[in-house]
């Protein structure tokens, strides 16, 4: 019995980044079925790939799941031969529950929370003593949206 690496990630269908279909804890990818996808939907169409994982299946039930899945010439073709072994694993995979590197971690505490509000003031521009939504300038009347005079408005129905 193998050990196959499960994985989380998203899937661009035909590799369009409109629509993507996340794989997640809930329905996880085998390492070779990840390289099915990959076939299928085109290179870099896998994205966010996580390692969640393992799970122990002899080679023959993951390539019978394989083929009831993706059909069996699709298997076939990616991976030739009866005996050909599935690949297990990517250990270059960053873990689930681990962050990745370069990415620092939520801060915590009073202090961090002061830094964070600090920062989305700054971000959007925005003191204390400012109220976002405060009217600026002239408010809207129905004198400003209508027609100059002679003009028809589209927007109104019957005009012609």
């Amino acid at each position: 019995m193998d050990k196959f690496q499960l994985l989380i990630c998203d899937v661009a269908l035909a590799g369009d980044i409109r629509n993507v279909v996340h794989r997640g804890v809930d329905n996880p990818v085998s390492f070779p079925e990840r390289c099915v996808l990959e076939f299928l939907h085109g290179e870099g169409a896998i994205t966010n790939v996580r390692d969640m994982g393992e799970v122990q299946r002899h080679q023959g039930d993951e390539r019978k799941r394989l083929n009831a899945i993706y059909g069996s010439s699709i298997i076939d073709q990616l991976f030739p031969g009866v005996a050909t072994s599935l690949p297990l694993r990517d250990t270059r995979i960053v873990s689930f529950d681990s962050s990745p590197r370069g990415v620092e971690k939520t801060p915590k505490g009073k202090a961090a929370g002061k830094r964070v509000a600090k920062a989305r003031a700054e971000a959007t521009n925005l003191s204390d003593d400012v109220d976002p939504f405060a009217a600026t300038g002239s408010a809207d009347t129905e004198e400003d949206d209508a027609a100059p005079d002679g003009a028809v408005d589209p927007s109104i129905d019957g005009q012609v």
